[in-house]
């Protein structure tokens, strides 16, 4: 290893500033990072299907629609000795890859400059930074996506090695996260368009399909052997059709798209919007030269079209055919977003360059420190708000595992809350008749009701009208979780615990 080369790459502006950004991206995530808090409920599917694997303990709750790759590896943590803690850091180290990767895709893109803005603007983004502190599968989807895009530019125009990186990475991120596939239909599409059918001559995508396929296989394998059906949470978690008519789709889709882009201080939003429509003037050159794309004729403007297609699939698929709508859904877009704001930074920059090359400099870092700024403060405002959800379930459920035997049943709404928390047998929703019936043939000495995952309408009366047969021996306020009720105040009850008695 040439110690030296790596010195003088290292010694180089570019990737000092990326260094910075970097170490920047650490210390904002490891602000936040907070060991304590409640897991929300698809949190607690991935955590308990990963302590079933490891530790055998029940797995209630673990819907058919999740992947399974996080799970499994959480589960190797656990096996030597981790924590919840661990899985915590398998996200933060995610986080951290994707800015680093939304560098070297910008770089691949355009140019290092663009490359080094795009991945300070994600640095410091409120959506990745407050999903960088829970367990999902968001961020390290849209890492997985950005690895993607990467080995296959990398692959498609310099190197076709690299493609066969690129089918190991999507198999990966299929696994990780089943929408990631939407990244295929992207690069689909853009190879269709601007190599028409020549793109199927190239072997090394083949070669590629054949690795993502074997490397997706465990899934298969798994969902078969579990369900009956190798792609039944694929099939089930690929939305519903056309749900929203055309203008209810586009208006919900951008109008909170517009939200979710800039919602920090009000005159940020202004000085980002523009760069970002100024970036967007650079895309007068697809429009103009659409057909020299078309033709092959003018390759410099294919960057440009990925960027459109990158952007519009994912926003078209979860405006128009997934079951819910939800920021974190197009978190993987964001990137594009941010390279054509990089594109439109530098359109001022070299604009005023031509005047005051010291004052375009000053001006752009003036711009993006005081967006580092404001992103952290709003940051800082949602991840307070939401620092203590479900934490009422964090609190039952440690005390309920304290006092219940392994082969328990647990009734409580939050299922995977509870199975996570107690490693106990949990069920909710149901019938009072199939409770009943369950109450009478299995050991279930617990009831639990809250205002956080609702229950039936009979199971918020069944305690009143059984009053002979369960006593409250837990509860949480606003404020406080104990088993000293006395100290609870009744009028603010969000959880309580009965015990059969």
């Amino acid at each position: 290893m040439d110690f030296n080369n790596i010195k003088d790459k290292i010694k180089k502006p570019h990737n000092i500033i990326l260094i910075l950004i970097i170490i920047l991206a650490l210390v904002i995530r490891l602000n936040y990072f907070n060991d304590n808090q409640a897991v929300w409920w698809d949190e607690a599917e991935y955590l308990l299907q990963a302590k079933h694997w490891a530790f055998q303990t029940p797995n209630t709750g673990f819907g058919e629609v999740r992947p399974i790759l996080l799970s499994f590896i959480l589960s190797l943590f656990y096996r030597l000795g981790g924590t919840e803690l661990s899985a915590r850091i398998v996200i933060l180290l995610f986080s951290i890859f994707g800015v680093y990767l939304a560098y070297l895709v910008g770089k691949e893109l355009f140019n290092k400059e663009v490359g080094l803005i795009s991945s300070f603007l994600l640095s410091i983004f409120y959506l990745d930074i407050f999903y960088t502190i829970r367990v999902l599968v968001d961020v390290p989807g849209a890492t997985m996506s950005l690895l993607m895009i990467y080995l296959f530019w990398k692959g498609y125009y310099q190197d076709k090695k690299y493609l066969y990186w690129f089918g190991f990475a999507f198999g990966l991120a299929f696994m990780l996260k089943f929408t990631t596939g939407l990244f295929l239909i992207v690069i689909f599409l853009y190879l269709l368009i601007t190599e028409h059918l020549r793109f199927f001559k190239i072997k090394e995508l083949y070669i590629a399909g054949i690795i993502a396929f074997i490397t997706a296989m465990p899934y298969f394998i798994w969902s078969y052997l579990t369900y009956g059906d190798p792609i039944r949470g694929v099939i089930r978690s690929s939305g519903d059709g056309l749900k929203y008519s055309a203008q209810k789709g586009f208006e919900e889709a951008f109008g909170r798209f517009a939200s979710y882009i800039l919602q920090t201080n009000s005159h940020l939003k202004i000085v980002l919007f523009i760069l970002l429509l100024i970036g967007l003037i650079s895309f007068y050159k697809l429009i103009i030269g659409f057909d020299l794309v078309v033709r092959r004729k003018e390759k410099s403007l294919n960057p440009y079209l990925f960027l459109l297609i990158w952007i519009l699939i994912p926003l078209i698929y979860f405006s128009f055919f997934f079951h819910v709508y939800d920021p974190r859904y197009l978190i993987s877009i964001f990137p594009a977003l941010f390279i054509i704001i990089g594109l439109g930074i530098m359109i001022v920059y070299n604009f005023l360059t031509q005047y005051e090359k010291r004052l375009a400099i000053a001006l752009i870092i003036l711009i993006l420190l005081i967006a580092g700024y404001q992103q952290n403060i709003f940051t800082k405002q949602v991840i307070d708000s939401r620092s203590n959800s479900f934490v009422q379930f964090k609190y039952a459920g440690e005390w309920l595992k304290d006092r219940t035997e392994k082969d328990e049943i647990i009734f409580n709404t939050g299922v995977p809350q509870n199975v996570y928390y107690t490693e106990r047998d949990t069920f909710g929703h149901g019938s009072e008749e199939n409770f009943e019936n369950r109450r009478e043939n299995e050991k279930i000495n617990y009831y639990v009701l809250s205002r956080l995952e609702l229950a039936p309408d009979w199971a918020y009366t069944y305690p009143s009208r059984h009053p002979e047969i369960m006593k409250p021996v837990f509860a949480c306020d606003n404020s406080l979780c104990t088993d000293d009720l006395s100290k609870i105040n009744s009028n603010s009850i969000t959880l309580i615990v009965y015990q059969f008695v």
